[in-house]
This record gives C-alpha cells, sequence and structure tokens, in this order.
C-alpha cells in the first residue's frame, strides 16, 4: 500500500491541473493508507517549525517542502493519535486549528505557511507555561537554528533546558521525538526516553512506535 507521503507527493506533481474529482480521490487515498497504521495512545503533542528555511525542498529530486511533510504529519494526527495537541512556530507559536469537514491534504494546505525566523523553545515553554501533560512530543523541523538560542544579555539558552524542566516538573517519562528534515546532525537533544532521527523517509511514524515499544519492552525484561 502506498504511505500517506507519497500520495501526497503525487498530489503535488499535479495539483495545478488536479480537478475536483481527482484532488477528492487523493483524499480518500490518503485516509485509506493509514487506515491500518498503529494509533499513538495518550497524548500527543507536536510541534511543526514553518520558518522560512523549511521552505525548502526534502531533497533535489522532490518538489514537497520539509514545511509542507511537517504539516501534513500535523493533519495525519487527527487520525493516527489517540489525542493530539497541534501546533506551527516559527518566531510565534500557532495553534493549528483544522476543520474536521476538511480532508488531510486541505488541512496541511492550510497550515502551511513558511514565516521567518524560528524559536523551537516556544513549544515546550507553552506545555510548562500551562501545565500540559503529554505523552510524547513530535518536533518537526530542519533545525537551522539548533544551538537555540534565547540569547539574552548573559546566557545563551538551548532547547535541552526547557526539555528538563518539562520533566522535572510535569512528566519525567515523556518520550520526545525530533525528527531533523534536513539531517543536519545538529541535535542537541539527549537522554532517557529522548529519539532523534536525522533524516526523513516514509517509515518515521513506524519508527516512532518501534523506539517507544523497544524501551518500554527494555525496561519490563
Amino acid at each position: 500500500m502506498h504511505l500517506p507521503f507519497r500520495i501526497y507527493s503525487a498530489y503535488k506533481s499535479i495539483q495545478d491541473i488536479a480537478s475536483p474529482e481527482m484532488i477528492d480521490a487523493f483524499e480518500i487515498a490518503i485516509k485509506h493508507s493509514i487506515n491500518n497504521m498503529d494509533i499513538f495512545k495518550g497524548k500527543t503533542a507536536i510541534f511543526a517549525d514553518i520558518s522560512g528555511s523549511m521552505n525548502q525542498t526534502i531533497s533535489n529530486e522532490s518538489e514537497v517542502t520539509c514545511s509542507e511533510i511537517a504539516c501534513l504529519l500535523i493533519s495525519l494526527s487527527d487520525y493516527i493519535c489517540e489525542e493530539a495537541l497541534s501546533f506551527t512556530l516559527d518566531t510565534s507559536l500557532h495553534v493549528a486549528s483544522m476543520s474536521q469537514h476538511n480532508g488531510i491534504i486541505a488541512n496541511a494546505n492550510l497550515l502551511n505557511r513558511p514565516g521567518g525566523g524560528a524559536n523551537l523553545t516556544l513549544g515546550l515553554k507553552h506545555l510548562i507555561a500551562n501545565n500540559i501533560k503529554v505523552d510524547r512530543i513530535l518536533l518537526l523541523s530542519d533545525n537551522e537554528i539548533n544551538q537555540e538560542y534565547e540569547h539574552t544579555k548573559f546566557a545563551i539558552t538551548t532547547c535541552e533546558r526547557f526539555l528538563t524542566e518539562y520533566k522535572k516538573k510535569i512528566n519525567p517519562d515523556v518520550w520526545f521525538h525530533g525528527i531533523d528534515l534536513q539531517g543536519y546532525g545538529r541535535q542537541q537533544f539527549k537522554g532517557p526516553n529522548i529519539n532523534i532521527m536525522a533524516g526523513w523517509s516514509d517509515k518515521v511514524l513506524d519508527f516512532i512506535h518501534t523506539a517507544e515499544k523497544s524501551m518500554n519492552e527494555g525496561i519490563s525484561d
């Protein structure tokens, strides 16, 4: 069966000439493609970087941008997560509001509005400030500013600090999945329940399940 990201790539290649009937066919196909996907249990927070740098394509052979892939995953989350809290971020954090009457592709297209700079700490700070307990956090970005990055007069504050704070204050067992869509290899998160993926493939959702299952089985043994 075709995976949703390949269906989206096919849609992108003809979107300018596609009839309403063809678009409907792509929406039906992408929903069918995830029917057998394992559901992410519990509550999942998803943060997609839509800064300007995310407007680059996934590869030289693809017309699909990093931002489009990130927004497509947010749209898919309505179907593959038991409960999803979804946001996009650039210099600000934006709730990813989606209509239940729209299709998966239509919702993804509405979310995809590449902005300027990026502050990757915004999602974690939002969860902390609002005392939101989640079972996993997904961050999709090209990590162009991964040194992060709150510059102050006295220090540079990293993303890692806010994940540590979240674990200390709210959920020490939270899973963090960082998906570096360009594979720059500059990811800074490390420690228990941290899963870092450099680069992109159609197997990314399966790998998230595998990482969590493997760790849980190891603990139970």
